[in-house]
């Protein structure tokens, strides 16, 4: 049985630069737009209390970095996916379960790219890679590799733009900066963009070319949605709510919906949440770390991804996929971090 969780409403070596993503120096969300556009500028809609019930819970364990820190990158330590009970009264850190669901590697501390793979396989089977390559108009990119074909025995991370060019994959996309002045990030993986059953449409004449206008969008939530998060949200006995929520990514389907004559609106469905506070962030780090570990929340209702009985394996790659990304922004506030630092000590030497 699912609990219903209530949404918001609405430095100097180039070696340490391999890894690093100049995207955003601002360290705290973006403002909320007032525009009344149907465009993505729109502030997204007001979320009823049953439009999101996780199905599966996991606990991501990484310290980040604080802020009281050498802008370098971190140890390639790796990093824990624990699976939990799909209640929020088993949500503390220290309850999780002693063996991991899924483990991200990373190869050395010079590298940003990473693989994900099952913790409970006996061999190094990668669900899902990451390659960081460097120079301007090369994002993140993404592989997932399904179980059922044996995954990836050698899974490519180096910045080598040939480990793109595997034909082995089952899916691969660029994970995109939404703006220049937002930290959300955008993404199109092809075949978990299947369009939800419960959507009605005018102008697609098939599921097929109703995806075509779906993207996925992770960003942060503002104030206000973090409010009433933790106003309305059934928080664990050692995250009480006088404690709040820190920290609130949403992952949001959005869909392309057209509303006649020759006007769209843009639908976002919510299917993921990433929570940090005093309860569920991982132990020894605070609200001011960056890429820190915390719950993850997911929602794999098949009237939201458009799964059906055939669709074993996306049900399973939509998972790997959620993970995979919700990592690379952790790595994302890990790089801003890092910008700052450099920027403060750069500014210090100039004065």
């Amino acid at each position: 049985m699912t609990s219903a969780v209530p949404n918001p409403s609405s430095h100097k070596d180039n070696h340490h630069y391999e890894d690093l993503e100049m995207s955003d120096y601002s360290s705290s969300p973006p403002s909320p737009t007032t525009t009344n556009n149907d465009s993505l500028a729109c502030p997204p809609p007001v979320y009823t209390p049953s439009s999101f019930t996780p199905t599966f819970q996991l606990q991501i364990e990484t310290t980040g970095k604080p802020w009281l820190s050498m802008p370098l990158p971190l140890k390639p330590d790796p990093i824990p996916v624990f699976a939990l009970d799909n209640t929020l009264s088993t949500a503390s850190s220290s309850s999780t379960s002693t063996s991991p669901k899924f483990i991200s590697h990373r190869p050395s501390r010079g590298s940003g790219s990473c693989y994900l793979v099952n913790a409970a396989g006996v061999d190094e089977t990668a669900l899902s890679t990451t390659t960081y390559r460097w120079g301007p108009g090369k994002p993140p990119r993404v592989r997932l590799f399904s179980p059922f074909t044996g995954g990836a025995t050698h899974p490519p991370t180096t910045l080598d733009d040939k480990d793109d060019s595997s034909s082995s994959c089952w899916d691969t996309f660029d994970i995109q900066s939404s703006g220049l002045f937002t930290r959300a990030t955008r993404f199109r993986p092809a075949k978990l963009l299947l369009a939800p059953t419960t959507t009605t449409t005018t102008s697609f004449t098939s599921r097929e070319d109703e995806a075509a206008g779906t993207f996925f969008e992770w960003r942060y939530a503002g104030r206000k949605e973090r409010k009433a998060y933790t106003t309305t949200a059934t928080l664990t006995p050692t995250a009480a709510k006088d404690d709040g929520v820190d920290s609130l990514l949403i992952l949001e389907k959005v869909l392309r919906i057209s509303t006649g004559d020759e006007k769209e609106e843009f639908h976002r469905v919510p299917v993921a949440q990433f929570l940090r506070n005093a309860g569920l962030r991982t132990l020894g780090t605070s609200a001011s770390s960056a890429g820190n570990g915390g719950r993850l929340l997911v929602d794999l209702d098949d009237t939201k991804w458009g799964f059906d009985e055939s669709n074993k394996t996306e049900r399973e790659m939509a998972l790997v996929m959620v993970v995979t990304t919700c990592l690379v922004m952790l790595k994302r506030e890990v790089d801003r971090r890092r910008a700052q630092q450099i920027a403060i000590m750069a500014g210090g030497a100039g004065s």
